[in-house]
């Protein structure tokens, strides 16, 4: 009956040792040590391996733990605004711009048409709408418009619409040079 077990560490030192008065002795101890050395380097550079795999790992669950929750509070926040009814509807032009719309028959033919983007307007966490009865702290009156005109429009009277045209191009003009002249 042969023995199949694997000699132990110990067994082959013994067997070394009864080796050392050959010359292959030494050798053998020599490539024992190498083995034993590369061995020790290996399982060196496995645990550090595995030590940084383990503090990926920990980053990343604490990296996961911060995104779920974010995630609830964004979803907090959006059923908060489906909730909500808005308060206004926009559509954009063809200049790129979003305009209110005219009425509420203007804004079912937009939508009917299909063909403008749309976008509702909610109110912000904390904001009250106004009421629709109550108007703006701050109007203004036809009097004070046309007394704003008045200053504004070097023509007195009631002047030819072409005159006051050309005046309000030349101080649009005027004014564009001004803030061209600061830059």
């Amino acid at each position: 009956m042969t023995d199949t077990k694997k000699p132990t560490t110990l067994a082959r030192a013994r067997v070394l040792a009864k080796q050392v008065t050959d010359g292959t002795a030494v050798y053998a101890l020599s490539s024992l040590a190498d083995q034993l050395e590369a061995a020790t380097e290996a399982r060196d550079s496995a645990v550090q391996s595995a030590k940084y795999t383990a503090d990926l790992c920990t980053q990343a669950l604490a990296d996961l733990k911060a995104v779920k929750a974010e995630l609830a509070e964004c979803q907090a926040k959006l059923a908060a605004l489906e909730a909500q009814e808005p308060v206004a509807e926009q559509f954009q032009g063809t200049n790129g711009e979003w305009h209110n719309f005219n009425n509420e028959q203007h804004r079912l033919n937009t939508i009917e048409d299909g063909s403008w983007k749309i976008r509702a307007l909610f109110l912000a966490a904390g904001a009250r709408e106004v009421p629709p009865d109550q108007e703006p702290a701050q109007t203004i009156t036809p009097l004070e418009e046309q007394q704003m005109f008045d200053e504004w429009c070097p023509y007195r009277g009631n002047p030819d619409p072409r005159t006051v045209w050309a005046a309000a191009i030349d101080a649009a003009n005027g004014m564009l040079l001004k803030q061209r002249n600061k830059s």
